[in-house]
């Protein structure tokens, strides 16, 4: 369903806000999890975006160990299914589907 006047937040959205992943930062002496920051008023899209930029950053490039956030496996696993599920929603809206499923 491609929405030409912009984003549409549908269940999985929703999800990955209510799950309000944390971006990992280097403290000086351990690894430790904070908040994303928005501005007030924040649109629905550039939350959905930055939640699912900040699993991806965190998946790929943080500390994979020695947090209870990274431990609980069960969180992981909603994470990832929800950003996925993310990805796949903007994709459609934004009438992108067959290039990021790579379906020509």
């Amino acid at each position: 369903m491609k929405v030409p006047w912009g984003y549409l937040i549908g269940p999985a959205g929703k999800s990955l806000i209510a799950a309000n992943p944390q971006r990992q930062i280097v403290t000086a002496v351990d690894l430790d999890f904070r908040d994303v920051g928005f501005n007030p008023g924040a649109s629905d899209l550039e939350r959905v975006v930055r939640f699912a930029q900040t699993v991806r950053n965190n998946l790929f490039h943080g500390g994979k160990h020695g947090s209870a956030y990274w431990n609980d496996a069960d969180r992981m696993r909603l994470l990832l299914e929800t950003t996925i599920a993310v990805l796949d929603d903007l994709a459609d809206q934004m009438g992108l589907t067959s290039d990021y499923r790579s379906e020509y």
